[in-house]
């Protein structure tokens, strides 16, 4: 049986609420009654539901918003919907659009299945063990969502996450394990996917010598990913070796894209003596920071240069020449999270990877060299 209009626009309207630009602006009546073709009274109907369930908020003068991220539902206490648990989201307080697109999704989404979310903030201080005795102390607490970034686990903590008895996923994983308890899932994106679709972005523009940034901390992921990288430029027949990767010893919390421009000023030499026409980033901040390393050494992007890094910013669109990225649908990640950790997804693997797909833009160009 076909669904009822209002609920079409419901469910999308719900869908528009994961994107983090949905605290600023949500699509207008006028733009939904052209997007499914239809009078208002549909519009009305499911605006007035999502408001209810306090998802949405429709005020005088500043349109249709989502309700934003605080745990409790805005929403008068005659009309609160069930309460079904607290879910716990421990972030990282570091200044990432990635994570703040990640931590949107979680809270907006468990919102959605009328969870109330429990933030804890983490800091350069803060440890698994801090999240451990934290996590122990909470009450009716469906299940816990880590985003940690650095730091690998420990087999004590991982054991101590066993006995915690609730789902725990860990989104965004920088580390791989070998295995993990039966409450314990990880979410990474593909580095296989990530690594070959950098390489693809340069080799099939005709780059044949290729250098690599390292930016961002060594880890799991970033070791694949460039072990990746570096089988695909030698498969397409081209050199690649570790006088190609630029690298120097960056912590979690430390800047990247500081790291970023630091790598290129100082090895602008080997950059030249090599020939290199084409640069991969670990990160696409670094690589934007770089623009500017770059052309104080009359390296100009991309005529001269061309530059490619992993994840979809927003600057990536508007700087010039705009970014070509290779990026993890980071929103789908967050969906899934919430999903394993209430049971409506029961995977079989508990890690689990995210393909990765390549936006090409206009920091790379063919190489007529």
């Amino acid at each position: 049986m076909a669904k009822l209009k209002y609920v079409l626009i419901k469910e999308w309207l719900q869908k528009q609420t994961l994107k983090p630009e949905s605290k600023n602006r949500m699509p207008t009546v006028a733009e939904i009654r052209r997007q499914f073709g239809v009078s208002l009274a549909p519009v009305s109907r499911a605006l007035q539901e999502l408001e209810r369930e306090g998802i949405i908020r429709c005020r005088q003068g500043s349109g249709i918003v989502a309700t934003g991220m605080s745990c409790e539902l805005k929403v008068s206490p005659s009309r609160r919907p069930t309460d079904q648990g607290a879910v716990l989201v421990a972030s990282m307080e570091y200044p990432s659009e990635r994570i703040w697109k990640l931590v949107h999704t979680l809270e907006q989404y468990s919102k959605s299945k009328r969870l109330r979310v429990i933030n804890y903030k983490v800091d350069r201080d803060t440890s698994w063990d801090d999240l451990l005795a934290f996590a122990k102390k909470q009450k009716c607490c469906k299940g816990l969502v880590a985003l940690m970034g650095g730091g690998r686990i420990d087999p004590v903590q991982m054991e101590q996450f066993a006995d915690l008895g609730m789902p725990i996923v860990i989104v965004d994983s920088m580390y791989f394990y070998e295995s993990l308890p039966e409450n314990v899932y990880c979410l990474s994106p593909d580095p296989t996917s990530s690594g070959r679709l950098l390489a693809k972005a340069l080799l099939s523009r005709g780059h044949t010598r290729i250098g690599y940034v390292r930016n961002e901390p060594q880890c799991d992921y970033n070791a694949e990913k460039l072990k990746v990288i570096a089988q695909s430029i030698r498969e397409a027949g081209q050199e690649f070796s570790g006088q190609h990767v630029f690298a120097s010893a960056i912590k979690f919390w430390d800047n990247s894209m500081d790291a970023a421009c630091k790598l290129v000023s100082d090895n602008i030499g080997p950059i030249r003596d090599l020939g290199l026409t084409g640069l991969i980033f670990t990160s696409s901040p670094g690589a934007f920071a770089a623009v500017g390393a770059l052309r104080q050494n009359d390296l100009r992007v991309s005529e001269d240069i061309s530059l490619v890094g992993e994840g979809d910013y927003e600057s990536s669109r508007y700087m010039w020449p705009s970014l070509t990225v290779v990026t993890c649908d980071y929103i789908r990640m967050a969906c899934r999270a919430i999903d394993i950790m209430t049971g409506d997804e029961l995977p079989a693997e508990r890690s689990i990877f995210l393909e990765c797909k390549l936006i090409e833009r206009s920091s790379v160009r063919e190489n007529r060299q």
